[in-house]
Formats: structure tokens, C-alpha cells, sequence
């Protein structure tokens, strides 16, 4: 069964050094702006969403001002993760 009391994200970095970053947020309000200030800060400028029933609206509210959302299946947005290229 899915925790549907968190989020987790991953952040991908492409360019050198190669690395990849993983963080899991509790689906409050408080968390949710700490999500967005996470990605914020990584220069994130995109982001997939694996779409889940209704659970996704509230994160994409919080997000949607500064990142360019993609709602997606979740295997289309795996797959997408993997071929994410640098800016």
C-alpha cells in the first residue's frame, strides 16, 4: 500500500559531476513549500509527476508558480527521469 502522507522526489543531475538526489516530504502544506523550496534551490526548472487519483492536485497547486509541470503516467515519467538532459 502507498503512503499517500508523503512525497518523495528525485532530482536528477545530468552534467558533471553526475549525481542524483533522493528526499521524501510529508504531504503537509509546511512540507510541500519545503518541496518546492528543495527543487528551488537545486535550479530545477521541471518536473514530472506520476498522476495518482487526485493526490497530485494539492503538490501541483504548491508548485505550479515556479516550476514547469508535466503530469504523467508513471512509466512515462520514469522513463523521462532517464533521459532528462542538462540545461
Amino acid at each position: 500500500m502507498k503512503d499517500l502522507r508523503s512525497v518523495v522526489a528525485c532530482i536528477r543531475c545530468v552534467s558533471e559531476p553526475v549525481h542524483k538526489e533522493v528526499k521524501t516530504f510529508e504531504t503537509t502544506t509546511c512540507s510541500l513549500l519545503e518541496l518546492n523550496a528543495w527543487l528551488t534551490g537545486w535550479d530545477v526548472k521541471q518536473m514530472a509527476m506520476e498522476a495518482t487519483g487526485v493526490y497530485w492536485k494539492p503538490v501541483w497547486h504548491l508548485l505550479e508558480d515556479d516550476l514547469e509541470l508535466t503530469l504523467s503516467r508513471m512509466h512515462k515519467a520514469s522513463r523521462r527521469c532517464q533521459v532528462a538532459r542538462p540545461t
